[in-house]
């Protein structure tokens, strides 16, 4: 008779029926089951498999051993539907991942109760008319059951995690392009009390800036119609300050510090955090806000291309502070011993982080261009980036190579970009 080869269709279904019969407490589990449930049987001929009685001149661990060998057997004919050599059953009982456990053919013929018929042929056969077929069946499918319904679980869970980052990625994609469609602006008026008499506007996105003096502001409300995102000191109110009471129009970003104080020592000494603090420790710019005193001068004398020239400097330095805590959704206190950071909530859904952009370039190889130390000029903002490759970074540092590898502190970082493509080299040089 021609040999059966093993497929993988038969060990699949070995997986199935058998998952769990190589459990060495097996055979006496279900020798101990059949004894109840069938008085009369001999404890040998008890056993699922139908194992031969216990021989007095055998240790019963010996028994055992042949019950569960047998009971793979079983397990593997039954699967198989058809006749199988010795050496293809004991491979599909190894393509389990279980102890391979030899049996003799003639110790099969010798057990009167066996679920394993041998043919003339030497092959072995599952005994369909075994009064033990249906136990061994059953004892399978409740061994297998809990496997089989984690693996479903598994199998469940893993779909969802999958489909859960298409749907994450997606929703990614949706918010960077929102966001990037953010007409955005920063707004500085003055006085910082009281009615407004004089402001200014910048465009973020062209890079415009308006001013507004006097009789010019009854202009500003219907310049600010244009934009969807408004960030200034004191956001509600500044446009309390311009008539402008309905604000459910904007996105609003008040740049104010997150916080008043800040405790110096036991002692209860404490330090007044202001916005030119914050600003210039974040930016590195000093005195980026007119002086109070000097710009009610400038008011009081008419003098406006003086308040002019100070109210574009003074939006101008929001802006870096305004990109700066965009950029890492944290801003910089710093004062003598002080080097500490101060968490924001500036940025919109789908704004890039320095994280999600170095992230993004070391995985891709990409190269970047990163501006360090103060602020990027108004005129030129990457006259001074560094092109590098990221090379791996962590909550403090970030490691970059161009030509050589060098270290840059992250809190340094003033701005960073994708290297557009047509665009030439930037500065190697910080």
């Amino acid at each position: 008779m021609k040999n059966h080869r093993v497929s993988a269709s038969i060990v699949w279904k070995c997986l199935l029926f058998g998952l769990l019969l190589s459990v060495p407490s097996y055979g006496a589990q279900q020798s101990d089951a059949k004894t109840q449930t069938s008085p009369g049987v001999d404890s040998g001929a008890a056993r699922v498999s139908g194992a031969a009685p216990k021989d007095a001149g055998k240790p019963e661990d010996q028994s055992d051993t042949r019950a569960l060998a047998e009971s793979n057997q079983a397990a593997v004919l039954d699967a198989a539907g058809g006749p199988m050599e010795l050496s293809d059953v004991e491979a599909c009982v190894g393509a389990w991942g279980s102890s391979r456990i030899h049996v003799k053919v003639s110790d099969l013929q010798r057990w009167p109760k066996s679920c394993v018929t041998v043919l003339d042929s030497g092959l072995l056969q599952i005994d369909r008319q075994s009064p033990h077929l249906f136990a061994m069946r059953r004892a399978v499918r409740k061994l297998a059951e809990r496997p089989l319904r984690e693996a479903v679980i598994n199998e469940q869970m893993k779909r969802r995690r999958q489909a859960y980052k298409v749907r994450q990625t997606e929703q990614r994609a949706r918010d960077w392009a929102t966001a990037k469609q953010l007409r955005r602006a920063v707004l500085r008026v003055v006085p910082e009390k009281g009615p407004a008499a004089a402001a200014a506007l910048l465009d973020v996105g062209r890079r415009v800036i308006r001013s507004f003096m006097g009789a010019e502001l009854v202009d500003l409300p219907a310049a600010l119609e244009e934009y969807d995102l408004i960030a200034a000191l004191s956001a509600h109110e500044s446009l309390y300050a311009l008539g402008i009471r309905n604000h459910d129009h904007w996105r609003l970003v008040d740049l104010r510090p997150p916080q008043k104080t800040r405790q110096l020592n036991r002692a209860g000494r404490k330090l007044t955090i202001t916005p030119e603090l914050l600003i210039s420790g974040s930016t590195g710019i000093s005195r980026p806000l007119g002086n109070p005193a000097k710009i009610a001068e400038y008011l009081a004398g008419d003098q406006q291309t003086k308040l002019r020239r100070r109210l574009e400097r003074d939006v101008k330095s929001l802006l870096a502070f305004y990109n700066y805590g965009l950029l890492h959704r944290r801003v910089r206190l710093r004062w003598g011993f002080l080097d500490e950071d101060l968490g924001v909530d500036w940025a919109q859904p789908g704004d890039p982080s320095l994280h999600d952009v170095l992230e993004e370039c070391r995985k891709s190889g990409a190269a970047v261009d990163i501006v360090t130390g103060s602020a990027p000029s108004w005129n030129e903002p990457w006259s001074r980036a560094m092109r590098v490759k990221v090379v791996s970074f962590d909550y403090q540092t970030i490691t970059v190579r161009s030509g050589e590898t060098r270290t840059i502190r992250r809190d340094e970082v003033q701005a960073i970009r994708h290297v557009p493509q047509t665009e030439s080299p930037a500065n190697d040089k910080q």
